[in-house]
């Protein structure tokens, strides 16, 4: 799926009539790292994969080729209501760098929220060094089986089936499954296509630090 997110890139690229070094420039990465993610041959980290769908102007779903089917109300003499709606199996499956599958879930082209179940295998989200990221948005999710690990700024809070999340993802952070099972769960990221770009991986900021309550975590049960 590497071959088609690059595919999509490249078509959203051409279609604006945009260079790959005016992008690539755009999005603070070389015109070659842009080349290999293009062709397929470089995993994009979730941070450049953002910061390349804001600047495009596109959703990291269409980027994806992840796409939903509407179906409207066939009822005559009443308003049609566009609703989004995939059935089962019709999803596009992504798997990208560092074990973790990215999954595709309906939602509204013209909406700014995207939608993903997302599954950890086991170690899964650990990057060399464990680099944590950041862009624009809230970030939110529910887990659905397994424990993933949320790393945000200087805490960690462990996540288990029932407990959901909210956080400004401007703030670093990085999700892991630590233990030796599958994980899962559902997530949203609403405004990441904001406007005025996205903050790249980085120390933290007067702002990260004067950040109220930045994770607001729900506990089942609790």
């Amino acid at each position: 799926m590497t071959t088609e997110l690059g595919e999509g890139i490249r078509a959203q690229r051409e279609r604006k009539g945009l260079s790959l070094r005016a992008v690539a420039s755009s999005v603070g990465i070389s015109a070659s790292m842009l080349s290999q993610v293009e062709t397929g041959k470089l995993h994009p980290s979730v941070s450049t994969l953002y910061e390349i769908a804001s600047y495009l102007d596109v959703s990291v779903d269409a980027l994806m080729g992840l796409g939903s089917v509407p179906e409207y109300s066939s009822r005559r003499n009443e308003p049609s209501l566009n609703v989004a709606v995939m059935r089962s199996g019709m999803g596009s499956r992504v798997k990208r760098a560092h074990g973790v599958i990215w999954e595709s879930l309906a939602a509204q082209p013209d909406w700014n929220v995207e939608s993903t179940l997302v599954t950890y295998e086991p170690g899964g989200g650990a990057s060399a060094g464990r680099k944590l990221t950041r862009h624009n948005g809230i970030e939110s999710g529910y887990i659905l089986a397994g424990e993933i690990t949320l790393y945000l700024g200087f805490e960690q809070t462990v996540l288990r089936p029932g407990d959901s999340f909210s956080f400004d993802a401007t703030g670093p952070h990085l999700f892991v499954n630590e233990t030796d099972r599958e994980a899962k769960g559902i997530w949203f990221v609403a405004g990441a296509r904001e406007t005025g770009g996205l903050t790249l991986t980085g120390g933290s900021t007067k702002a990260d630090q004067n950040r109220k309550d930045p994770l607001r975590v729900l506990r089942t049960g609790e």
